[in-house]
Parts: structure tokens; sequence; C-alpha cells
């Protein structure tokens, strides 16, 4: 029998970025007695719409579908005590968002059309095929396909085999930014551009215990990150620049209490190397592992914990500074929902404990004691759905 349902959605989307920075500390080179002070701000809006078309044709299963977004970058803002092309002193904490703001306003819309079949070959193996093409009015368009085959040859084990590609869109402050001594935007950007090949394997036992193991080998292309810079005084521009390859092995085990109840623990080893030189990729850590907990303390209340450990990052060849340690984050959700109607609340604390985690600045350093990420943060999100 012939099915077929059509899917409007409509979003909007707004975010409000303010930051504070101290970019170097109080009495710096002697003239700047609070420090190098700044304060970019900027606006995102965004607005969308999308229509999804599913269509039962026998054994298939017909996904089409069309995207449309608008995104905007407006009221940048920027204040600082400081000239930021040449570090001369202002004296004071200035608006310069006319003569040196920090990026420019922006737009880009975004058109995408998309084509699946999902074809039960048999009660027991499924092959999927899409593909995706997105056209970007700032910088073009770019097709993604994907195929998956999935074959439960006996009832508790199931073989995956995937390949897919995406890309990661350059973003406005890679585009457009500027007055900045250290980095520089480049509008002739590319996307980055990713291949992704996964054979996995899924065991299930004692009912409600499922272990998956699973090798993945990706190739990175038109990676954006920062050139040289021209002359010492001025800005590294952001460049498309060099492949990576990435090959590892993942192992996750889940177990099912029911009722919304459940845990896991995984472990993943990957293998990043230059796609060009066959070296190692610095600053990116060769062992991940993750474990948590989710459980429903009462009916309108639900619980989950989770703790994620990162390797070791070794430098790059060269830099004198020692290996980025390993760093253990706690993440806590609490869920309150279906106490009226659809409403739900979620809080969450990231970073539970405080942990003092960074991110590695490139060799050669900029930064000495690499970037600070946040410490202990709290979200509160409130929805209800109609």
């Amino acid at each position: 029998m012939d099915e077929l349902d059509t899917t409007v959605r409509l979003y909007a989307d707004h975010f409000y970025w303010d930051t504070d920075w101290e970019i170097f500390p109080e009495g710096y080179a002697g003239v700047y007695t609070d420090g190098l002070l700044g304060n970019p701000e900027t606006e995102n809006r965004t607005l969308g719409g999308e229509i999804t078309t599913n269509y039962v044709l026998a054994d298939h299963l017909l996904t089409v579908g069309a995207n449309y977004e608008k995104i905007q970058q407006v009221n940048s803002k920027h204040t600082t005590n400081f000239n930021p092309n040449t570090y001369a002193p202002l004296g004071s904490v200035q608006d310069i968002s006319v003569w040196g703001n920090w990026i420019q306003d922006a737009n880009r819309e975004i058109w995408a059309v998309y084509l699946q079949d999902v074809w039960g070959i048999t009660e027991n193996a499924s092959l999927t095929a899409g593909v995706r093409h997105d056209d970007y009015s700032n910088f073009g368009g770019t097709t993604n396909p994907r195929i998956g085959f999935v074959w439960e040859f006996r009832k508790d084990f199931t073989i995956k085999l995937l390949y897919g590609s995406a890309f990661r869109a350059p973003t406005f402050t890679e585009l457009y930014s500027i007055n900045n001594p250290a980095e520089i935007g480049n509008p002739d950007l590319k996307p980055e551009k990713i291949d992704t090949y996964e054979a996995g394997i899924e065991y299930l036992f004692l009912d409600n215990y499922t272990l998956r193991l699973n090798y993945f080998y990706n190739y990175i292309n038109d990676l954006i990150t920062l050139g040289p810079k021209p002359s010492p005084t001025e800005a590294a521009p952001y460049i498309n620049q060099g492949k990576v390859k990435i090959d590892g092995v993942e192992a996750e085990l889940v177990f099912d209490f029911a009722k919304g109840n459940y845990g896991y623990i995984n472990c993943s080893y990957q293998n990043p190397k230059d796609g060009d030189t066959d070296e190692r990729v610095p600053d990116v850590p060769n062992w991940r592992a993750n474990t948590g907990l989710n459980l429903g303390l009462i009916k309108y209340l639900n619980a989950n914990v989770n703790v994620s450990w990162t390797g070791e990052r070794p430098r790059a060849v060269g830099d004198y500074r020692s290996d980025l340690s390993s760093t253990t984050i706690v993440d806590l959700i609490l869920i309150a929902k279906k106490f009226y109607k659809t409403f739900e609340i979620k809080g969450s604390v990231h970073n539970l404990f405080d942990e003092d985690y960074r991110d590695p600045s490139p060799y050669p350093a900029k930064v000495i004691n690499d970037y600070p990420t946040n410490g202990r943060t709290f979200l509160m999100e409130v929805r209800y759905t109609f």
C-alpha cells in the first residue's frame, strides 16, 4: 500500500554574542594601566523553512525535500582601549566601531534540495542511498552523497557499512574578520570537505545490553586554517590549506534498564596524519572516552550525567612546550517534563567541577599558555511543542 505525507517546518533563531577580552594584563608595557581590553559584539538572525515529503512505494521509503535559510550578522560593535591595528593606547575604553570594527555586517542565503531512498531488500537487510545539494550565496554550491547497508544476519548480530561526504561552511569570522593584528578573514574561502567510510558490527546480548565495534576512515580536504603572515606587522589570513586523513576504531557498550534508564561507556582511538606528508597531526588526541548514566528520578524529572575524558595532545615538531595533559570534564543535565502539557524545562551544568581545560594554540605559539575554555557554565532552556 502506497503512503504519502508532507511536513512543512518554519523556524527562526536569534543569537547575541557579547564577550570581554583581557588580551594582556594590567600594567602591560608600562602604558596600559588596565591591560589591553576588548569587547566585540554582534547579532546573528536566522530565518528558514523546510518542506519534506515521504512516499512509501512497495519496499521503498522515498524522501524528497527542500530547505531555505537566510542568516544575517548585524549590529556588530567593538569597544576597546587600544588601536587594534597598531596597539597604540587610546587612554580609555572607547567605541571604535566606525573606524576599527572587528568584523563586517554580513548575510548569506542557503538553498538546499535532497533525495533519499531506503530500500528494504529483505526483512533483515536494507540499503539507504541519498544525495543533498547546498548552494551558498557567498561561496557557491556543494553536493554530498551518502550510502549505507545494514544487515541483521542473526537476531542478535547486525553489520553496518557506510559512506558519506559532508562539508563545513566557513564562518562569518573566517570570511569577514577585519582590523585584527593577528588574523583576518578571507572572503574567497571554500568549505572544508570530508569523506567518511565506516564498517561496524553490533551485538545484542542479555536482552538489554548492546556492544558496538566500529572502524572509521575520514579524509578531510580544503582545511580552513591560518596561513602565514605576509609580514611581521600584517595579520595572518584564513586560507584553505592541506589535507588530513584519520583512521581509528570505536567501541561502545550500552545497557538499557528500561523506562528511560540507561547507561553507556565508549572509547575511541584515532590516528590523525597529514594527507600530504603522512606526518602525525599535532594538537589532536589519540584517545577519547565517555561514560554516562540517564535516570528517570520521578515521573516528571530526568537526570543525565556524562563524564568525558580526552587524552594527551602532542605538540608540533619544534614546539618547546610540554604536551597538553589529559582532561576529564563532567556535565550534568536535569529535565522536568510532562508536568503540564508539552512544557519542558532543561537545566544543565557544563564542566561541573570547573576543570581548567585548554585548547592548544598553534605553533609558533601566539598564546604561550594556550586558549582557556569555559569553566563551570550554566544553561537554562524552556521548550513548548505545539
